[in-house]
């Protein structure tokens, strides 16, 4: 198969589905869908996300990873403020967590 994109997977699975009546089970036991479960396409055909594991039999290009930040080992977008770190404080009784984020977070003065 050809490469593609979500789009054209999409018409195409609704066109086997919808206009020539096919069942999800006929459309699975197709040659270019065999192996992928029909419960499977039938979500993609609905507009969830194609599972990496068949991204490749449908022609979609493989996910890469994406780039990890050096300073704080999060992937974001933008610029990374490593002073600014994430502090589980899920443990602490709610009555103390103000002071341990007032003593984290000072106000500026100004």
């Amino acid at each position: 198969m050809p490469v593609t994109n979500c789009d054209t997977i999409v018409r195409r699975l609704k066109e086997l589905h919808d206009t020539q009546l096919l069942s999800w089970q006929e459309i699975a036991d197709r040659d270019d869908y065999r192996g992928i479960p029909r419960g499977t396409l039938c979500s993609i055909a609905h507009g969830k996300p194609v599972p990496k594991k068949w991204r490749k039999q449908l022609g979609l290009p493989e996910l890469a990873p994406a780039p990890v930040c050096v300073s704080c080992g999060s992937v974001h977008a933008g610029n990374c403020n490593p002073a600014r770190q994430m502090v589980d404080i899920s443990a602490v009784p709610v009555e103390q967590r103000k002071f341990i984020l007032r003593d984290m977070y000072p106000k500026k003065k100004g």
